[in-house]
């Protein structure tokens, strides 16, 4: 419910989104692990979805500055017409067959999260290939709103890659991370997918 936060308490928030650290500094300074970068979910401010023509339109007025709208690695809207209601309201999973119980992902995310950065190996040459498609997206967006800017969408892309690998535990040992061509290639993919949906208009 990010909407219940006011733009100035979000823009209070920057410097912990940057840095991944909570601080603070009074008689003696403290800092512990923050997970703001996680997931932000919010409705728009003062109406409805319908009240614009595009979703990309409702990002400004949720969130407010252009530096904290930048800080997000992936944004996207949701429309009520962008499934329909025949989809919404069938049974699509038997839970008694499910391959990857709620217990592995878990254990999954937890095995993500405790990989240090010596353990988050890029395969060689990867880099020029995040390199490419960095400019390749910067060239296809506009940058406002800055989600998508050339300085520096090559970060994103690489943190989605690295996101896609270990979802799909792409580790050979069980220690290291391996990131390969195809996760950039995906990581790219999924961000044009949400992009240029007629209902974002971005």
């Amino acid at each position: 419910e990010i909407s219940g936060l006011a733009t100035e308490e979000i823009a209070q928030l920057s410097s912990v989104r940057s840095s991944g650290e909570a601080q603070i500094t009074k008689i003696q300074s403290e800092r512990t692990l923050a997970r703001t970068r996680l997931l932000w979910l919010g409705n728009p401010r003062n109406g409805k979805m319908s009240d614009y023509t595009y979703g990309v339109q409702a990002i400004a007025p949720v969130i407010g500055n252009m530096e904290d709208i930048a800080r997000f690695d992936l944004v996207m809207s949701v429309h009520s017409s962008d499934v329909a209601a025949t989809e919404i309201n069938k049974q699509h999973l038997d839970k008694s067959h499910q391959q990857y119980t709620p217990g592995l992902c878990n254990e999954l995310v937890m095995w993500a999260w405790s990989r240090k950065p010596e353990q988050i190996v890029w395969e060689k040459g990867v880099e020029k290939v995040v390199f490419k498609e960095a400019i390749d997206l910067g060239k296809k967006y506009v940058d406002y709103p800055p989600i998508i800017q050339s300085a520096n969408v090559r970060m994103k892309i690489a943190r989605i890659a690295v996101a896609m690998a270990a979802r799909t535990f792409n580790s050979p040992n069980c220690i290291d991370l391996l990131i390969e061509e195809r996760h950039v290639v995906d990581a790219v993919r999924f961000m044009d997918m949400m992009y240029s949906m007629e209902s974002f208009g971005y």
